[in-house]
């Protein structure tokens, strides 16, 4: 019996239930024309938002080195950090929408100016600029200095007189009326014009207003409006979208601001190779202004002392000045390739360059100098990302200065170090020469010069080699972003079409007031119930 009664308690509710849907209709009459005639009326006033995408590849932009000479290889030096790099893909994403990439784009298509002109009553449409009826002009300089945005609202009647409305910051400044164009507004930040372009329709009315931001602020505004991903985890591959209901201006900007990622990345890689080219062409005519006065002192000591070419008879004692004279050439080379790497850490001008990457051979400063290049490789990012005077900035020149310094301590307790070592291959060297028979000492003193002049020319071989590829490098440096896909508009708006917010309003207005009266009834049986 409870069930049954349970049953037809809940048939009896919701006949009741009916009955008040039935009773309050114009309930449902009032919630779905407000709800739909709002929704109908919030699509007039504003625009539909539609997606621009591209895709772009990261290339690889690191170079094959061929295999250094075998002296090199012995001293184990790795000049690979100087003279190639691979490319990041998450420092490319951070370089594509990077302040420095979106202020030349801000500059470039003036989009610290923007124009908005007034549809019917409330609807407005961002304009392209190359298309606006009214054009502001103001001296070139206040765009870097502006410190606030500035709006100016022009409204035209049809007898063609303007009137301004400036608004500086978030107070309104004044009114400007004219009796014809351009209008001159004078303003504390300056001194401004707005004038008409060819498509100005005189006799019409107008309602635009004009907006004025800095450059910074701009390209502030344009990084967080771009929008880069990674589009697959194992592809080097990013997407980079931005959305505006001005879909085809909002591509154009796209296309520019892809055009100056590569520019950036391009001037980034000219700029570090450059600075190794010119130190390799100072160390190139140092070495070549030795290697001469060495060949005139070979040639003058041969002809002073009637020498003829010859070459060592193998024995003992020949073998063993042999070894020495090698390993001791071979530890000049080293040492003179550390002097090397700190001429370039102690020139000014190399201040933000990588150093050269030492090999295992000079022992723990290698991971010192491996620490160093990332670190200023994070600078090198971070810079492209922040303004100049960024404390993050200032934090890390600080510890690039003490880093560098140690290394130039390291170096310099290493040089010691070989320094002792030259002095000892030199003794030995010395011991194996008295033991030797029947060696003039002119061919002695001759096999030191001759010593002295392999090792000059080894480095000057290597280094000649090194300059090659870097001037082929300079030569061949290509956009490091390969566009797959050109900026284009996706076909369907973003967010929900027209017909179906409309649908979702009738539903709505539908819904509510079923669930307020549903409450309604609710209430009243549990009070009739609590009363019996």
């Amino acid at each position: 019996m409870a069930n049954t009664y349970s049953n037809n308690s809940s048939i009896v509710n919701m006949k009741v239930l009916l009955n008040e849907y039935i009773k309050h209709w114009w309930w449902f009459a009032i919630g779905v024309v407000a709800l739909v005639g709002l929704t109908f009326l919030f699509t007039k006033i504003t625009y539909q938002k539609f997606g621009i995408t591209s895709t772009v590849l990261v290339a690889d932009d690191q170079a094959s080195m061929p295999s250094a000479a075998a002296l090199m290889a012995k001293s184990g030096l790795d000049f690979g950090g100087m003279f190639g790099g691979t490319a990041s893909v998450y420092n490319e994403m951070a370089l594509m929408n990077s302040y420095a990439v979106c202020l030349k784009t801000v500059k470039d298509m003036g989009l610290n100016v923007s124009y908005t002109v007034s549809n019917g009553i409330l609807k407005k449409m961002p304009t392209d600029p190359a298309m606006s009826p009214l054009r502001l002009s103001c001296a070139k300089s206040i765009p870097d200095t502006l410190s606030t945005m500035i709006l100016f609202k022009v409204s035209v009647g049809k007898d063609g007189k303007p009137k301004v409305k400036t608004t500086i910051g978030k107070r309104s400044a004044f009114t400007t009326k004219s009796e014809s164009f351009p209008v001159t507004i004078d303003t504390d930040y300056g001194q401004y014009s707005i004038d008409t372009t060819s498509f100005f329709r005189p006799g019409r009315k107008l309602n635009e207003s004009i907006l004025l931001m800095s450059y910074s602020n701009s390209a502030e505004l344009l990084a967080e409006a771009v929008k880069v991903k990674q589009l697959n985890k194992k592809a080097d591959i990013i997407q980079v979208d931005m959305s505006s209901p001005n879909a085809k201006y909002t591509r154009e900007i796209m296309e520019r601001l892809i055009r100056y990622y590569n520019a950036t990345g391009m001037e980034q890689q000219y700029n570090r190779t450059s600075a190794t080219f010119r130190f390799l062409n100072e160390r190139i005519d140092s070495i070549s202004s030795g290697l001469h006065a060495l060949e005139d002192e070979i040639a003058a000591y041969k002809k002073s002392h009637k020498m003829p070419n010859f070459a060592y008879n193998a024995s003992l004692d020949v073998t063993r000045y042999d070894k020495y004279a090698e390993l001791l050439r071979a530890a000049e080379v080293e040492y003179k390739v550390m002097n090397l790497v700190k001429s370039f850490i102690s020139d000014p001008s190399n201040k933000y360059s990588l150093i050269p990457q030492v090999g295992d051979s000079i022992g723990g400063i290698q991971a010192s100098v491996k620490a160093y290049n990332e670190q200023l490789l994070e600078r090198m990012n971070l810079a492209n990302n922040a303004k100049a005077n960024n404390a993050a900035i200032k934090l890390i020149d600080e510890q690039l200065a003490m880093m560098r310094s140690n290394i130039d301590t390291s170096l310099d307790r290493f040089m010691d170090t070989y320094s002792y070592r030259l002095s000892e291959l030199r003794r030995l060297t010395r011991e194996a020469e008295s033991k030797m028979t029947g060696v003039p000492d002119t061919e002695l003193e001759y096999g030191n010069i001759e010593r002295k002049h392999a090792v000059e020319e080894q480095i000057y071989l290597y280094l000649l080699q090194q300059r090659e590829e870097t001037s082929m490098k300079m030569s061949n440096i290509m956009p490091r972003g390969v566009v797959l896909d050109a900026p284009h508009i996706l076909m369907e708006p973003l967010g929900l079409s027209t017909t179906k917010k409309l649908i979702v309003a009738f539903l709505m207005g539908l819904l509510i007031p079923a669930t307020i009266l549903f409450a309604l009834v609710r209430r009243r049986d549990t009070a009739i119930q609590a009363a019996k």
